[in-house]
């Protein structure tokens, strides 16, 4: 199968791009911060209207946030990530132990803490029911549009899963022992060899499988709708992997490399009692389709 894809940055992206802010603002673009400022802005007026809050409640004193004062915001929770504190309060401590030159002369605590609660990316009164992700799904499609528009994955695509570690009450949250953070919300991704995401889908639970394959089957055909018929090869553990998928992965010529379990429906017998030793290889073809085993 011949590859006929398109790969490599977009045209689109500037040349001259050497520090970490320069990516940064290429996905948290300004059309992101104008959907967070109005979406925060939104809740916070929301919550006053709909509480009936004390002389010495902190929104009550809300002002509209900007873009400048988001980026500020932003700016300091991923500060914050690389310089570990045990509270958050601690930031703005002036103690010997814990004084920096950053939070306080940056934003108060108090306006921080505000902003951190009613921080926002969608619309409480738009919610549809069942929709568990309603709060995070506008944000994830712009991002996932930037991801795509700014890169075309070559001819070799991998998918797999990663935990978002999180240990708040959640009721997708996922519990996986084998994973380095144990807790969190399970995410599917679509990624070249070198790690870039191009697509990706948030776990928040268990569906009706659309394709009839599956729920493993359902997440690659969705993930990677936009790159096939481009004769790209997709590799896969042994969650995904399976011979209907295969399949259906070919009529859109696109070749499937995975490890694969042994107990997996329509995996003919001959693979399935075939003994390998390392570096063999078995082929078979039934029905017309090639199937082959290994052992590296």
């Amino acid at each position: 199968m011949q590859y006929s894809g398109t790969d490599g940055v977009a045209d689109t992206v500037p040349d001259a791009m050497h520090e970490p802010i320069d990516f940064l603002k290429l996905f948290v673009d300004d059309s992101v911060l104008e959907m967070i400022i109005t979406e925060t802005n939104r809740n916070a007026n929301q919550v006053i209207a709909q509480n009936t809050l004390s002389s010495e409640a902190r929104i009550g004193n809300w002002v509209d946030t900007d873009k400048s004062e988001i980026r500020t915001f932003l700016g300091l929770l991923i500060w914050m990530g690389l310089v570990r504190m045990p509270t958050l309060d601690a930031y703005w401590r002036q103690s010997v132990m814990y004084s920096n030159s950053i939070t306080a002369s940056t934003m108060t605590r108090n306006r921080f803490q505000l902003l951190l609660r009613l921080f926002h990316f969608a619309d409480n009164q738009a919610k549809e029911p069942n929709d568990k992700l309603h709060k995070v799904k506008e944000l994830a499609n712009m991002l996932q549009h930037k991801f795509q528009t700014a890169k075309k994955p070559g001819v070799d695509i991998v998918i797999d899963e990663t935990m978002v570690p999180f240990r708040g009450r959640l009721s997708f949250r996922q519990y996986i022992p084998g994973k380095a953070s144990k807790y969190g919300v399970k995410v599917f991704k679509l990624c070249d060899k070198n790690g870039y995401t191009f697509s990706f889908s948030i776990y928040a639970g268990k569906t009706d499988a659309e394709s009839g394959l599956g729920l493993a089957s359902d997440v690659v055909l969705k993930l990677t709708q936009p790159y096939l018929d481009a004769g790209r090869t997709l590799a896969t553990d042994n969650y995904y992997t399976s011979v209907p998928l295969a399949r259906a992965l070919l009529h859109r010529k696109t070749n499937l490399v995975g490890t694969l379990r042994m107990n997996r429906k329509g995996l003919p017998e001959s693979i399935r009692q075939s003994k390998l030793k390392k570096g063999e290889v078995f082929f078979t073809a039934e029905q017309g389709r090639n199937c082959s085993s290994q052992v590296a």
